[in-house]
């Protein structure tokens, strides 16, 4: 891809992909803390997959500086219970974010994987309520289309587009929900949930641009079993 002449508002995108490894240590150190429990007692765990959906809601610097208001959040998890009460997970999310026209040109998005740690209260009758806390690292693209850009020329782009993306940074997530069990290997659940990291777009002849992605989200799902009892 050709190198963008662009605006203040989208320059030339870069990965500075170097700096992923530092990034990610502690999140490797999550995962390796967390194994000897799994593999502790792997055979005749619980293990169930969490597909959810729902609604983001922006604030910080996404509702502010770059006027994004809501977008649609997906997510899929995989989550093993290690304990009567405690459970670990990882999985991956996609997040969308409306940008608003005139202030930003086009739209956002986060993507990326999480890791995490959840507990569940003792249960009431069908409803069981739990929260969750973790880890991400998720990179951000911001993408609009060459008619609501000033001063970008994309000679050879047949798409019409222009794109800044972001390096893989880490953050946080917290969440609480309740879950409602439909069936003996089923559960549907409600949850709301806190996203937090910060990342920037190297320019090449401007200073970085520096955002804090942090957001809320609402959404439903469904945890399927698939194995253990």
């Amino acid at each position: 891809m050709k190198p963008l002449r662009v605006s203040e508002r989208l320059p030339v995108i870069r990965w500075p992909l170097g700096r992923l490894g530092s990034r990610l240590g502690f999140t490797v150190a999550l995962v390796f803390g967390l194994a000897p429990l799994a593999a502790s007692g792997l055979e005749g765990q619980q293990i169930s997959l969490d597909v959810r959906g729902g609604l983001t809601a922006p604030f910080g610097d996404l509702s502010g500086g770059s006027n994004a208001s809501q977008g649609f959040s997906g997510q899929g998890a995989i989550h093993m219970r290690v304990a009567p009460q405690l459970g670990i997970y990882a999985g991956g999310s996609y997040h969308t974010f409306v940008c608003n026209p005139v202030t930003c040109g086009g739209d956002l998005n986060s993507r990326g994987g999480e890791i995490g740690v959840r507990f569940s209260f003792p249960p009431s009758g069908s409803l069981t309520p739990w929260a969750r806390g973790g880890l991400m690292v998720h990179r951000a693209r911001w993408s609009a289309p060459v008619s609501r850009l000033e001063g970008v020329e994309l000679p050879d782009d047949p798409m019409g587009e222009a794109f800044l993306e972001s390096d893989w940074e880490p953050g946080f997530e917290l969440g609480a929900g309740l879950d409602f069990q439909v069936r003996r290997n089923a559960v549907f659940s409600l949850s709301a949930r806190q996203y937090r990291y910060s990342t920037q777009f190297v320019r090449s002849v401007l200073p970085p641009l520096e955002r804090t992605f942090s957001y809320m989200l609402v959404d439903v799902g469904i945890r399927v079993l698939l194995s253990g009892r």
